[in-house]
C-alpha cells in the first residue's frame, strides 16, 4: 500500500491545467493581462476556457516568446475536442503492470453538454476501478453528466471529478482522484469570482446513510492574486434524513455544529495563486480541527499544509512544491464519518502524518516536443487514514506529525511529451526507491485530451 501511494501521485495533473497556469506567468500582469480564469476550481468549464482563449488572442502581444506561443495552440486543439472527445490508452509498469483504455462522447451545445466517459484496466493494482470481471479486467464510468450554461450559471447533474485549490498536482480538501461523485453541483463565475456548490451521497456502511456536500469562493484580485475558501461537510447516520443546512449554499457550516451540536466532519481550505511576470507562487491550509481551547484529552491541531513556487526561464518551466499534513486528520472519532469514499481518500491521496517534497521541470523543445523531469522524497509516519480515533477517555498522544517508524521513499522519472495534431503522446521512465528497494517504472501513454 506504500508503494502505491506514492505511484498515485500525478504528473502535473491534467496537462491543460498547468498549461493555462504556465501561460499566465507568460503572459504579464496588470491590464494587458489574461482574462481572469479560476484553475483554483476544477473542473474548468468548456466556456471559461474559450472566453481565456478568445481574450488572450486580443492581446497576444504579451506573449513575449515562442513557448507561449506553442502553448496556447495547443490549448486552442484541446479545446476543440474539450467535452466532446476523449480517448487514452497505454500502460504503465511499476509495482504492478497495468493496462489502461479510456472512451469518453459527448454532444453539445451553446447551453447543454451531455457527456460519457467509461474506463476499463487489466492488471493487478490498488487503483479505482479495481475489482476486476473474472480476474481479467475492471471497468466503471469515469464521467456522465447533463451540464446546462446561461449567464454565467451552470448546473451539473451526473457523475464528475471535482477539484478544489491551487496546486496542479495534489489538495487537500477535494482532490479529484477516482471515484468521481455522484453529484450535483452549480456554480457561478464573474470577472471577479466564481463560486461553487455541490451535494453527493456517499457510500452507506451498513444501515448508516452518508452525505457530503461542500461550497467554495474563489475571488480575484487585479488578475494577479487569487484568493480561494472551501468548506465541506460530511454527516449522516443510522437511517439518517438529510439535514438541510447543509444543503444551503450560502450557509457557513461551522455555526450550526456548534449551535446544535451536529456530528459532522468539517474541513476548511483558505488558499492564494499569485501569478507574476515568470514567476508565481501558492499555498494551502487546510484545517480539519483545531482546538481553541486546552481539552481535557490534549487533542492536537489537524492540519495540512500546501506551498508551491514555481516559474519561466525561456524554454523552461519548473516548479517545486512541499505539502505535509499532520497525523489523526482526515480522522475521526465515529468511524463512518472519516474521509474516505469506497475506501479511497477524498482529500490527499497520501493521507495523513506524511511530508514530500516535489520538483518537476518541462523543457519546450519545439512546438511539438516537451522533455519532462520530476522528483518526489517522501517521509510517512505511522498514521494512516482508517486509523482508530482516540477516544476521549484516553489520553492523546503527545506525537502528532511524522510520528513512530518513519518510511523514506524517492521517486525519480524523466520523459518525453510529443504533440500531434490533437494527440499527445508521453513517454516516461525512472525509479522507486523505497526501504533499501529500487523498482524501475515505465509508462507509455497517447491520448487527445492530456
Amino acid at each position: 500500500m506504500f508503494l502505491f501511494y506514492i505511484t498515485l501521485s500525478i504528473y502535473w495533473s491534467d496537462w491543460t491545467n498547468y498549461g493555462i497556469e504556465e501561460l499566465l506567468m507568460r503572459a504579464g500582469t496588470g491590464k494587458n493581462a489574461y482574462p481572469t480564469i479560476f484553475v483554483g476550481t476544477k473542473p474548468i468549464e468548456r466556456k471559461e476556457l474559450q472566453r481565456f482563449l478568445d481574450g488572450s488572442i486580443k492581446t497576444s502581444t504579451n506573449v513575449v516568446d515562442s513557448s507561449g506561443i506553442w502553448i496556447k495552440d495547443r490549448l486552442s486543439l484541446a479545446l476543440q475536442d474539450f467535452e466532446s472527445l476523449e480517448l487514452e490508452s497505454g500502460v504503465l509498469q511499476d509495482s504492478f503492470t497495468q493496462y489502461y483504455a479510456l472512451l469518453g462522447k459527448g454532444v453539445k451545445s451553446n447551453f447543454l453538454t451531455i457527456f460519457l466517459d467509461v474506463a476499463a484496466k487489466l492488471g493487478d493494482s490498488c487503483g479505482y476501478p479495481a475489482k476486476r470481471w473474472k480476474g481479467v479486467i475492471a471497468a466503471d464510468y469515469l464521467k456522465g453528466y447533463v451540464k446546462g450554461s446561461m449567464f454565467n450559471f451552470t448546473l451539473s447533474i451526473g457523475r464528475e471529478p471535482i477539484k478544489w485549490g491551487p496546486s496542479p498536482r495534489n489538495t487537500f480538501v477535494l482532490c479529484g482522484d477516482l471515484p468521481a461523485f455522484d453529484l450535483i453541483r452549480a456554480s457561478y463565475k464573474t470577472n471577479k469570482l466564481k463560486t461553487t456548490f455541490f451535494a453527493t451521497l456517499l457510500n452507506p456502511i451498513g444501515e448508516i446513510n452518508r452525505y457530503f456536500t461542500g461550497h467554495r469562493i474563489e475571488y480575484n484580485f487585479r488578475h494577479k492574486l487569487y484568493l480561494g475558501f472551501s468548506e465541506v461537510a460530511l454527516f449522516g447516520g443510522e437511517g439518517r434524513a438529510p439535514d438541510l443546512y447543509y444543503f444551503n449554499p450560502l450557509f457557513i457550516y461551522y455555526p450550526h455544529q456548534w449551535s446544535c451540536k451536529s456530528s459532522t466532519n468539517i474541513l476548511w481550505g483558505l488558499d492564494f495563486n499569485l501569478f507574476l511576470n515568470g514567476f508565481g507562487v501558492y499555498g494551502e491550509l487546510m484545517i480539519d480541527d483545531f482546538p481553541y481551547i486546552q481539552s481535557s484529552w490534549g487533542e492536537h491541531p489537524k492540519i495540512g499544509v500546501n506551498m508551491g513556487i514555481r516559474g519561466t526561464i525561456s524554454k523552461n518551466y519548473w516548479l517545486i512544491e512541499y505539502t505535509t499534513a499532520t497525523r489523526w486528520t482526515y480522522g475521526q472519532v465515529i468511524p463512518w464519518q472519516r474521509y474516505t469514499y469506497f475506501g479511497y481518500p477524498i482529500g490527499n491521496p497520501i493521507g495523513p502524518d506524511f511530508d514530500e517534497l516535489f520538483i518537476g521541470w518541462v523543457h519546450h523543445l519545439n512546438r511539438n516536443v516537451d522533455l519532462l523531469l520530476e522528483t518526489k522524497f517522501l517521509r510517512k509516519g505511522e498514521g494512516f487514514l482508517d486509523e482508530k480515533y482516540p477516544s476521549s477517555t484516553e489520553r492523546f498522544p503527545t506525537e502528532y506529525w511524522l510520528t513512530g517508524e518513519i518510511r523514506k521513499a524517492g521517486d525519480f522519472e524523466v520523459g518525453i511529451k510529443w504533440y500531434k495534431s490533437r494527440f499527445v503522446l508521453t513517454f516516461k521512465t525512472g525509479c522507486i526507491i523505497s526501504e533499501e528497494k529500487a523498482i524501475p517504472k515505465v509508462s507509455c501513454f497517447i491520448s487527445n485530451w492530456k
